[in-house]
């Protein structure tokens, strides 16, 4: 699950308490993989889990006609209420959905907007910038505070795919993975990756950039032994990065994954 590393984003005061939460996490995650279902109820998801399992799972059994049931169940799973951080990664997947099918993207609209809740409304006005649909959320009135019990709907990334660059941080990663798992599309991760030129060798990473390298290589490292299509792109990186604590890195994701991880054939 994404709030392995998410969790674990080691700021200096509290690098204990990420640490028992990552450990927590990963625990969780053992269990879940075992009762986690892909087929999850008529009228949504069941819990967090359910619901991000189908998410990260989405490309291989990809069921584009279940979107609105997914962004319906961000309130019944009280997914963006165990973190914030959530509603890049689930707003960074809808808007990849739109960019997928433009087709469904008015019906879409109409069914996230009828749904529309406290918990859903900040995913929603994510989805829309990042998609470059703000009319759109100007027309839902989504910044309107008394729609929401008085709390207007907030969105972390006030930038669309198009504009992001790795100086918007861990939250521009999180809404690349977001994109990531819409069809397993490189560009994504290439994306993840590309962020970790120019950090490294800064001898004044600014905390914000140190906290961007860490994240880009934890993703990865996480979703290596996921998806063969991952550790095509990390090997590639790997032939052409002339960094030497970059080509380490990319080392290390590549050395810990399970020998039944395969690069698929061209």
């Amino acid at each position: 699950m994404l709030l392995y590393f998410r969790l674990c984003r080691l700021s200096p005061k509290t690098t204990m308490h990420r640490l028992t939460a990552l450990l927590f996490c990963l625990a969780l995650s053992v269990f879940s993989g075992f009762s986690a279902s892909a087929h999850a109820t008529e009228d949504g998801f069941r819990s967090p889990d359910e619901l991000m399992f189908w998410i990260e799972n989405y490309a291989g059994h990809p069921e584009p006609e279940r979107i609105p049931a997914a962004f319906r169940s961000i309130q019944s799973t009280a997914l963006v209420r165990i973190s914030s951080d959530f509603v890049v990664i689930l707003g960074g997947f809808f808007a990849a959905a739109f960019q997928r099918h433009p087709e469904r993207v008015d019906a879409w609209v109409a069914a996230m907007e009828r749904d529309l809740n406290a918990d859903s409304a900040p995913v929603f006005l994510q989805t829309l910038l990042l998609a470059g649909l703000p009319e759109v959320a100007k027309r839902v009135g989504l910044r309107q505070p008394e729609r929401f019990q008085n709390t207007a709907a907030t969105a972390n990334l006030l930038k669309s795919f198009a504009e992001l660059t790795p100086e918007d941080g861990e939250d521009a990663i999180l809404a690349w993975w977001g994109a990531f798992f819409i069809d397993n599309d490189a560009a994504p991760v290439e994306r993840i990756i590309g962020a970790l030129h120019g950090f490294p060798g800064d001898k004044t990473l600014s905390r914000r950039k140190a906290a961007t390298l860490r994240m880009a290589f934890r993703s990865l490292a996480n979703f290596a032994p996921k998806s063969p299509r991952i550790r095509a792109i990390c090997e590639n990186a790997l032939r052409e990065t002339d960094d030497p604590q970059i080509a380490e890195g990319l080392r290390k994701v590549l050395e810990n994954l399970p020998e039944n991880t395969v690069t698929p054939v061209p």
